[in-house]
């Protein structure tokens, strides 16, 4: 599950606009006010303690408390979240693997409006267009690193684990508030199955 809860992350931190006086939090408040939907592509890069890399590359979704993730390279998955589930779909092996985000900042309904809510698990630290979370209750995280670009669009989102491991999210083609249907979240269409809950 730790592949899944960095990317889920990301439904916290997205905006576009920045202003000259304003805190980088208080700027990325104002604007999720009226961000309701983000879909993009990404690149991921996990490093295992050892300096070994993968990457894997795919497209997302991202709207009120749903999520998909589709990997399409160098293997086809697809990740889907409901509140606090995650549902992972293997197409070649046809398997379905269920579970539970552990740490609800990741699955609170509508926090693209609330980034308030961060700080109730997180310790905040900004460095320029750079927001650093430490999770403030037991967790295998050591800490988040979210970077914005010059705009504020959401760049990349680096996560360290307390074993030595990171994962580093790029994202590209991010638009906001784009319609996306509700039937990108269905499991049972994605399974062709109802026997999935």
């Amino acid at each position: 599950m730790r592949k899944i809860a960095f990317l889920i992350l990301m439904t916290t931190i997205c905006s576009t606009a920045f202003g000259s006086q304003a805190t980088l939090i208080e700027k990325l408040e104002k604007r999720f006010k009226g961000v309701k939907s983000i879909k993009g592509t990404f690149r991921q890069t996990t490093i295992f303690p050892d300096g070994e890399k993968k990457v894997f590359e795919g497209v997302f979704y991202i709207t009120k408390d749903k999520s998909r993730w589709d990997y399409q390279r160098p293997e086809k998955q697809t990740v889907i979240t409901i509140g606090r589930k995650v549902f992972i779909f293997d197409p070649v092996e046809k398997s379905m693997q269920q579970g539970e985000i552990d740490n609800s900042i990741f699955s609170s309904s509508n926090l693209m409006s609330n980034i308030k809510a961060l700080k109730k698990s997180y310790r905040i630290k900004e460095n320029g267009h750079t927001l650093h979370l430490y999770p403030l209750k037991e967790s295998n995280i050591s800490d988040i690193a979210v970077e914005f670009d010059d705009e504020l669009n959401i760049s990349k989102v680096t996560t360290t684990y307390k074993t030595g491991e990171k994962i580093i999210l790029e994202f590209t083609s991010i638009k906001y508030n784009a319609p996306i249907p509700e039937s990108v979240f269905s499991i049972e269409k994605l399974t062709g199955s109802t026997n999935v809950y």
